[in-house]
């Protein structure tokens, strides 16, 4: 890109880059003002982010970090360092890529957890009561989890909470899926009503129930309950209605779905 209005376009164009590399002095927009404008949409951790200068006064490098930048190099400068400093930034915002993924991910499954699960779920709860959106949430449970455990072992286990997560991933790409613990996940369906939200967890828990499992040449057989409501005025009480209905569906003979319906 020849200026930052240019590099801007092309993010609107592409929005898929992994470093920005920008010099101070450039036309129609300099270096600064492009930093701030990416900043409005990218975090440091989300974008690195290097300015370059030929000045050789201080406050341009103080300006560049003050403004969002990553680093700063002055020119000229040799290409191990250039490629040096690339790589210490690359390499700080995977570590800390890594270190979010592990906070607000289930470490076996890679679904989400149940502490991003309500940090996210709340703000959508939020939005939805304001703009008088309907917002529905559903709780799942494997049935018989414990007999999985004990005729499989441990990792029979785990492959079928894998198995499970994959499928949730699959049924529900444009939904908000979380691991609860053991055997417990959650399902977040903003902008959606009941009935919308039944049509696409009855098809899920047929699937689970006709779908084995195959684990160390084990065929392992296993099925879903769940609750879905959308009763509450926020995200805790719908939870709550919603395991409630996962009760019954215990209750009732498992397998199945019970909603307010």
């Amino acid at each position: 890109a020849i200026d930052g209005r240019q590099a801007l376009q092309l993010f609107e164009q592409y929005n898929d880059f992994d470093l920005v590399v920008t010099d101070y002095q450039m036309p129609n927009m300099d270096g600064f003002e492009l930093v701030n404008t990416l900043r409005k949409h990218y975090g440091p951790d989300q974008l690195p982010i290097i300015g370059l200068s030929g000045d050789d006064k201080g406050e341009v490098s103080a300006r560049f970090i003050k403004s969002g930048a990553n680093d700063f190099l002055r020119k000229p400068y040799s290409f191990e360092e250039f490629n040096c400093r690339i790589m210490q930034c690359m390499e700080s915002i995977e570590q800390i890529q890594a270190l979010h993924h592990a906070a607000t991910h289930d470490s076996l499954t890679g679904l989400y957890n149940r502490r991003h699960f309500f940090d996210v779920g709340r703000a959508l709860a939020s939005k939805a009561a304001k703009s008088d959106l309907p917002l529905c949430a559903a709780m799942l449970d494997l049935d018989h989890f414990k007999q999985v455990n004990d005729n499989y072992g441990h990792d029979g286990g785990d492959a079928v909470l894998v198995a499970i997560a994959k499928m949730l991933i699959q049924y529900f790409p444009e939904q908000l899926c979380a691991r609860f613990g053991g055997e417990e996940f959650a399902i977040l369906f903003a902008e959606q009503d009941l009935a919308e939200a039944e049509s696409l967890l009855q098809p899920f828990i047929e699937a689970v129930a006709a779908q084995p499992i195959e684990n160390n040449n084990h065929q392992i057989q296993t099925s879903v309950s769940a609750g879905l409501s959308s009763q509450g005025d926020d995200l805790d009480s719908i939870l709550k209605h919603a395991d409630q209905h996962l009760y019954c569906a215990k209750e009732q003979g498992r397998n199945q779905l019970k909603s307010d319906s």
